[in-house]
C-alpha cells in the first residue's frame, strides 16, 4: 500500500517528534573512563585538604565485586571502620561515612576490580578536589581515581551510569568491540551487536549505549502506521495506531535503555506488516499468491529471534494463522476461503522458509565466530541458552505473573537516585493505562467477534495477541511486565480499528478526539517517572494509583 506525499510528511513528522522527545536527556556523551585496578592489598588515603563533614564516598565501578573498609581520622590514628561490598558496571555505588574528618583510608580486601572515579560528598553536596595517595605517600599510581572530576555531573542520575539490565548488554557490546567473548551470553547476539554499533559511533558512554534503542523505537512509528493502514484500509487507521503506540510508556522507556527488547519488538512488528500483506494476498488470490512478502516476514522474524528467543511465539502465531486459512476458518471480505488450494510445492516452500530462517539467524553469529569460535561452539551456545532459561529460578522484587500484565498491576522499577529530601530521579517500565486497559476491553470484545464473524483482520490480531502472551504460562522462571511488550502494538491496532469504524459518526468522533487528549495528557503526567527527569517526591506518590506501583 503506497503512501501519498501528505501521509509521508505526517509520518515523518511524528517520527521526528518522538525521536527528539526520546533523545532529550538521554545520557551524557562523556563520563569517567580512566580506571584504577584494585587488588587485595591495596590501600588508598584520601586527603580532603581540610576537616569536613563527610557524608558519602561514591565509587564509579566496573567490577563483579569489591570488598572494602573505610576509616576516618588521620594517618596513624584511624577509627570508625565501615565495611562494604560494591559491584556494578559503569555504575555509581555509595558508601555512607558520616564523619567529621580530613582524611579517609580505604582498604581493599578480597577484591579485584576497576574503579573509574571516586567522589566525596558532604551534607551540602559534593566535596571538590580530593587528593589521593598510598600509605607510602606516593600518588602516581592512584591518580586515575580522581583525574576526571570535571566529567562528573552532580547530583548523580541515570544520565551518567548504566541502569537495570544495561549492565549486561552494554558490557557484552563493549566486549564485542574489544574482541573479547561477550559477558552476557544468555540471549542471541543481534541486540548486543546493535548496541555495539551505537557505541562505536558515539563512544562508550550513556548516550552511545542508548541511541540505537531510540532510533529503533522511533522507527516503529512508520512501521505501525503502515500496518494500521494495511489492516484498516484507511490512512486514519495508520495515524491512530502510530499516535497510540507513540504515547505508550513501555515503547518510550524501553527505547531509552540499552537493552534488547526494543529491537525484538521492532523486527516483530515489521515481520507482521509483511505477513499481513501475504495473508491478504492468499485470501484474495489463493495459495498461488507471491511468496515474497512471506519470505520477508520470515527474514524479519529470524532477526527478532536472533535478538531474543521469545520471538518464536509471534512466528508460531503467523503459521497458526495460515493453518486457520487452510482449514477454512478465516474468510476474506468477499467470502473467499481458499481452504483446500494448497500449493503443490508446499514442502519445498517450507524447506526454503526454514533454510532462510536458519541462514539469517546463523549469520548473526559471525562476529562471535570471528573471535575464534567454531560452529560447534555456536551450537553449544544454543544448548546453554536453553538450559539457562529453563532452569532459572532466581526471584526478583519486581517480577510478575503473566496473567497480571494486561492489568498493569506490577510495573518494573528500573532505577532511582534520590536528590536531597524532596526530589528523585526515577525510571519505571510500565504501560500507558489509558491504552492498556482500554485495549484489553476492546481485545476481549474483538475475540468474541472473531469467533462469530471470522474476518481475517480480527483473526490476525486476536491470534497474534493470544499466542504472544499465553505461552508464558509454560515458563517457570521469573517473568516481568516487559515480556508483554510485543503485544502493545496489537492493543494499539485493535483500538485504532474500532475508532476508524465509528469515525464518521460525529458524536463518536468527539469522543475519539477527547480520548487522544487524555492519552497524551497521561503521557505528559507520567513523563518524569518513565524518563528519570527529576520529580518532586510528593508528586511521585500521587502518581502511584495502584498498590503494586512502585517508583
Amino acid at each position: 500500500m503506497m503512501l501519498f506525499k501528505r501521509e509521508t510528511a505526517v509520518v515523518l513528522t511524528l517520527s521526528v517528534i518522538f525521536l527528539l522527545l526520546a533523545s532529550w536527556k538521554l545520557g551524557l556523551n562523556e563520563i569517567p573512563s580512566s580506571g584504577w585496578m584494585a587488588s587485595e592489598t591495596a590501600q588508598v588515603i584520601v586527603d580532603l585538604r581540610s576537616q569536613m563533614d563527610v557524608h558519602e564516598v561514591i565509587f564509579m565501578v566496573q567490577t563483579d565485586e569489591l570488598h572494602l573498609e573505610i576509616s576516618s581520622g588521620a594517618p596513624g590514628s584511624w577509627e570508625k571502620n565501615i565495611e562494604a561490598s560494591i559491584e556494578g558496571y559503569n555504575q555509581w555505588r555509595r558508601v555512607s561515612v558520616d564523619s567529621l574528618t580530613r582524611f579517609l583510608r580505604i582498604n581493599f580486601q578480597r577484591s579485584e576490580g576497576e574503579i573509574l572515579e571516586i567522589i566525596i560528598t558532604g551534607e551540602d553536596g559534593r566535596i571538590s578536589e580530593p587528593m589521593v595517595r598510598g600509605e607510602d605517600n606516593r600518588s602516581d599510581s592512584f591518580e586515575a581515581l580522581t583525574d576526571e572530576q570535571n566529567l562528573v555531573q552532580f547530583p548523580l542520575t541515570y544520565l551518567s551510569e548504566s541502569i537495570f539490565d544495561e549492565v549486561y548488554y552494554v558490557r557484552a557490546a563493549v566486549d564485542y568491540l574489544s574482541r573479547r567473548d561477550p559477558y552476557e551470553d544468555t540471549h542471541p547476539p543481534l541486540g548486543k551487536l546493535i548496541i555495539a554499533s551505537g557505541i562505536s559511533l558515539f563512544g562508550n558512554n550513556p548516550f552511545g549505549w542508548r541511541i540505537t534503542g531510540v532510533l529503533f523505537s522511533s522507527a516503529m512509528i512508520p512501521v505501525i502506521y503502515l500496518l494500521g493502514k494495511e489492516i484498516s484500509g484507511l490512512w486514519l487507521g495508520g495515524l491512530f495506531s502510530a499516535l497510540l503506540f507513540g504515547f505508550d510508556f513501555m515503547r518510550f522507556t524501553m527505547g531509552r535503555m540499552a537493552t534488547i527488547d526494543t529491537f525484538l519488538v521492532f523486527f516483530s512488528i515489521a515481520s507482521l506488516l509483511f505477513f499481513y500483506r501475504y495473508l491478504k494476498k492468499v485470501l484474495k488470490e489463493g495459495w498461488g499468491a507471491s511468496l515474497w512478502p512471506l519470505f520477508a516476514a520470515i527474514i524479519l522474524s529470524s532477526l527478532s529471534f536472533a535478538t531474543k528467543w521469545t520471538a518464536a511465539f509471534g512466528l508460531t502465531a503467523q503459521f497458526f494463522t495460515l493453518g486457520l486459512i487452510r482449514f477454512g476458518f478465516i474468510r476474506h471480505e468477499d467470502g473467499k476461503k481458499h481452504a483446500g488450494e494448497i500449493n503443490k510445492n508446499v514442502f519445498l516452500i517450507l524447506l526454503g522458509l526454514i533454510a532462510t530462517f536458519l541462514l539469517v539467524y546463523s549469520l548473526t553469529y559471525m562476529p562471535y565466530i570471528s573471535l575464534g569460535h567454531s560452529w560447534k561452539d555456536v551450537f553449544e551456545r544454543q544448548l546453554y541458552m536453553l538450559s539457562y532459561h529453563s532452569g532459572l529460578e532466581v526471584g526478583h522484587d519486581f517480577s510478575s505473573p503473566w496473567w497480571s500484565w494486561p492489568l498493569l498491576s506490577r510495573p518494573v522499577w528500573l532505577y532511582i537516585s534520590r536528590i536531597g529530601n524532596a526530589w528523585a530521579s526515577t525510571i519505571v517500565a510500565m504501560g500507558n493505562p489509558t491504552i492498556w486497559w482500554i485495549g484489553l476491553v476492546v481485545m476481549i470484545d474483538e475475540t468474541f467477534r472473531m469467533v462469530k464473524e471470522r474476518f481475517y483482520s480480527q483473526v490476525f490480531l486476536v491470534v497474534m495477541f493470544v499466542l504472544q502472551w499465553l505461552p508464558f504460562v509454560l515458563i517457570s522462571r521469573s517473568l516481568f511486565l516487559y515480556h508483554y511488550y510485543p503485544n502493545v502494538p496489537i492493543l494499539c491496532l485493535v483500538i485504532s480499528g474500532r475508532m476508524v469504524s465509528v469515525w464518521n459518526k460525529k458524536k463518536k468522533r468527539i469522543n475519539i478526539i477527547l480520548y487522544f487528549l487524555i492519552v497524551a495528557s497521561v503521557f505528559a503526567l507520567y513523563y518524569p517517572v518513565i524518563t528519570g527527569i527529576p520529580i518532586y517526591n510528593s508528586l511521585r506518590s500521587v502518581l502511584r494509583i495502584l498498590k503494586g506501583w512502585s517508583f
